[in-house]
């Protein structure tokens, strides 16, 4: 999601600042379309982007997994936004987005936001605070634990967005686990967008509550995937039979329904135009999505 308000301002925001699980206290107007923001959407199905004027020195900030839903999401300068147009240098490569959604997505600070503190990631070295600029390999300080010095090329350092350029193993496996069953971000693979036919171990298990002591669970297979002529749709269990599967191209057009009314449904593609298209199971909280690749 991207909400652009370059004539929104925020008074009282600092670089990068979420430290905390606790929600950002300061003016978030943009978030509210009442203060003349935009309401965030469905934070258990998108990553809400504002950009917009931030009166300060502040370049972004972003929430941690766990706060307000009305919160939910990062927020952007907008001359530190994209890689396009008026840009402030030398944060014109994007990555003050990069950094903002590592906190969305639960990475703290490579130092830990104290002094020689922990960032709580095991592959991530102790340095004794933030680096701005772009230092010189090795950047040593009174925390450094090895000849290495700090890791300032990290997305979740200050330094200029030309010297950021990674994430470690364990920065990645931490930002995975929040879409495991159960953790924060695990909603995700049922939304709309989301291709939950690649999640990890295969197709994405959908559970189906019909009533409070009722609870089914399924596994749907599309496939083959990607597909020239057709795919088939098989879903193993009852609970989506009697159901609808609406198509849709790259744009959210809908281009054809047909009902599930059997265990396997075969879908027509020659027709159509080669291209990315979502596949959708259901209603409500029985929905089922994922990207088919017509070639």
């Amino acid at each position: 999601m991207w909400k652009i308000f370059p004539k929104k301002k925020n008074t009282s925001g600092i670089e990068h600042t979420y430290t905390t699980q606790q929600s950002f206290t300061a003016n978030d107007a943009m978030k509210y379309t009442a203060q003349g923001g935009d309401d965030a959407w469905d934070c258990t199905k998108y990553l809400n982007i504002w950009v917009c004027n931030l009166d300060s020195i502040s370049l972004g900030y972003g929430t941690f997994p766990g706060g307000p839903p009305d919160r939910d999401g990062v927020v952007v300068g907008y001359d530190v936004f994209g890689t396009i147009g008026n840009l402030r240098l030398p944060f014109n490569k994007g990555r003050t987005a990069t950094h903002e959604i590592g906190h969305w997505l639960g990475l703290r600070h490579i130092w830990g936001d104290a002094d020689c503190g922990d960032d709580s990631i095991p592959d991530t070295p102790q340095q004794e605070s933030y680096n701005t600029g772009c230092p010189s390999f090795p950047h040593l300080s009174s925390c450094s634990p090895n000849a290495n010095g700090d890791m300032f090329m990290d997305f979740m350092d200050f330094t200029d967005d030309g010297c950021m350029n990674m994430f470690t193993i364990d920065q990645v496996k931490e930002m995975k686990s929040l879409f495991a069953t159960g953790n924060a971000r695990n909603s995700f693979l049922n939304s709309y967008q989301c291709d939950s036919m690649t999640a990890q171990g295969g197709a994405l298990p959908v559970i189906v509550s019909d009533t409070d002591t009722n609870v089914t669970q399924q596994t749907i297979n599309v496939y083959p995937n990607p597909a020239y002529t057709v795919v088939t749709v098989e879903v193993n269990g009852l609970s989506f039979i009697g159901e609808k599967a609406n198509l849709y191209n790259a744009l959210g057009v809908e281009i054809l329904e047909t009902p599930i009314s059997q265990s396997k449904t075969i879908i027509d593609l020659y027709k159509l135009p080669a291209g990315i298209y979502i596949l959708r199971l259901g209603e409500d909280n029985k929905v089922f999505t994922a990207k088919i690749i017509h070639l």
